[in-house]
Order: structure tokens, then sequence, then C-alpha cells
């Protein structure tokens, strides 16, 4: 059977809050950066860990998933009648801009394509609202979302040191929809 994405509605929402965020990685994004004459260089570059990194979510992770209804859309990607995904976004109230807000898979249906689908289906509903991109910012540790991000026509456009609490750099992502 065939992942159905939807939108979710009030009985999704348990099993949605069910999902583990929490993610193992063996590579981070690591910074660097230079100061030359009248420029600022910065880089980024994948550098694979000594061992895996496993990561737990954050608690403004889990206040965010909770507060799904705020959400101009949660989707939910379906198979054989359980939640295995969800997807929100939010619209930029000044600018016709999306923000995804959290993508999650649950562990055991990770790297099959749901959280590829889901973005799918994340672009076309924003596509759909003639919104000029969708945004997206990920913390550095986080190469699973960098790399479904990047998969799905994002691009990096920035970063901010002082984004996440503990200093933690977030990468800032922008996907085109026009």
């Amino acid at each position: 059977m065939a992942v159905i994405v939807r939108p979710a509605t009030l009985s999704d929402m348990g099993e949605v809050l069910a999902i583990d965020a929490s993610y193992t990685t063996r590579y981070v994004w690591q910074m660097e950066q230079r100061r030359e004459l009248d420029e600022i260089v910065t880089r980024f570059r994948e550098v694979r860990l000594p061992r895996e990194l496993r990561v737990e979510v954050s608690p403004e992770w889990v206040a965010q998933a909770d507060r799904w209804q705020e959400r101009d859309v949660t989707l939910v990607a379906e198979d054989e009648g359980r939640v295995v995904g969800s997807l929100s976004i939010a619209i930029d109230n000044e600018r016709p801009v999306g923000k995804l807000i959290q993508v999650a898979v649950v562990s055991e249906r990770r790297r099959r394509g749901i959280g590829a689908t889901l973005l799918g289906h994340g672009r076309q509903w924003a596509a759909q609202r003639e919104l000029a991109a969708l945004e997206a910012d990920v913390p550095t540790k986080n190469q699973p979302a960098i790399r479904l991000l990047l998969k799905g026509g994002f691009a990096l456009c920035g970063y901010n040191d002082r984004y996440y609490a503990g200093r933690e750099i977030a990468l800032l992502f922008n996907c085109p929809l026009r």
C-alpha cells in the first residue's frame, strides 16, 4: 500500500506528537570564517564525525509540534491507517513566503522517501497559494534534514549563529516556487 499524504485532523495529533524527532548522524556542517582585506569569507563543509552522534529533539521543537493548529497547514503521511510522518508550514504575514516549521518521520520508516514525499506535497500546497518561496532553518548537526532539503530543491542562503539556544548555528534554506 502506498503512503497517502493529507491534511492533519485533530484525531491525528496523538500520533503526530508521538513521533520521536530525535536523530543520529555521522556528519555535521562546520563553519569556517576568515577576514581578507575587504571581504569576509564564510565556508561551510560537511565533516565526518569519529562516531555516530545521537541528537535529542529540543524542547522548542516539541513546543512547535504541539502548536500545530497555529500553522497554515499540517500534512500527515499515512500508511495502512497509521501516521508515519508530518510536515507543518506557516505563511509569513509580511511576505508571500511559507516557513517550514517541522518535518518528522517515525524512526523505523526513515530513509524511505516519506520525508521527500511530504516535502513535495508541502511545496505543491505552497505553490497553489502563490507563495514565492519556502524557507527553513536547520541546526548544523541535523545532516538528515539538510540532505532532505537539498534534495528537495532548497538552497543554502545564509546562517545565523545566535538563532538557537546554546548558540548552535542555524543554516537558512530557501526554495523558490515561482
